[in-house]
């Protein structure tokens, strides 16, 4: 197992960065997304970096207003296969990657793919009777604000 660097910034420092809102917190995204990516690329490949740097990411192509030039350096299929990839188990994993492929394929990468991934991910999650419980995705910056409201907009949806 690789060494992480001391140096690196950690995700309780980072977070703050990810929830405030208007054109400041642009700037503010796009600084936790290099953090994040500097996490990665120095070896801290951990679960909570992987989630949040794919949404980072995906987030920056999907939503017009946070649409500002980030400089890439880790694909957003790169991330998901560190996390298992299609034949993962892990059903936070399927459900976030399933959504961010099925709304917006065009920012995971090729369209035809990540429509097929999204659909296969979306379903077995259903198959295991849906989303994770919202509650496990409060406090984790803007990944977890995003995913808490879709996961809680799916509970409503069955509770009517």
């Amino acid at each position: 197992m690789s060494q992480v660097d001391p140096k690196i910034t950690p995700l309780e420092e980072i977070a703050p960065l990810e929830v405030g809102e208007g054109v400041s917190s642009l700037r503010e995204l796009s600084q936790a997304f290099s953090l994040l990516e500097e996490r990665w690329l120095s070896g801290a490949r951990d679960r909570e970096t992987a989630l949040r740097l794919a949404y980072l990411g995906w987030i920056n192509c999907a939503d017009l207003p946070f649409d500002i030039c980030l400089e890439k350096r880790v694909s957003f299929g790169e991330i998901f296969s560190h996390l298992g990839g299609v034949q993962g188990a892990d059903a936070e994993v399927l459900y976030a990657f399933g959504t961010m492929a099925s709304l917006f394929p065009y920012c995971c990468g090729e369209v035809e793919t990540w429509e097929a991934i999204g659909d296969e991910l979306l379903e077995r999650i259903s198959q295991r009777g849906g989303p994770p419980n919202p509650e496990v995705f409060r406090g984790r910056g803007a990944y977890g604000k995003y995913f808490e409201h879709m996961a809680g907009q799916h509970c409503r949806r069955q509770d009517a």
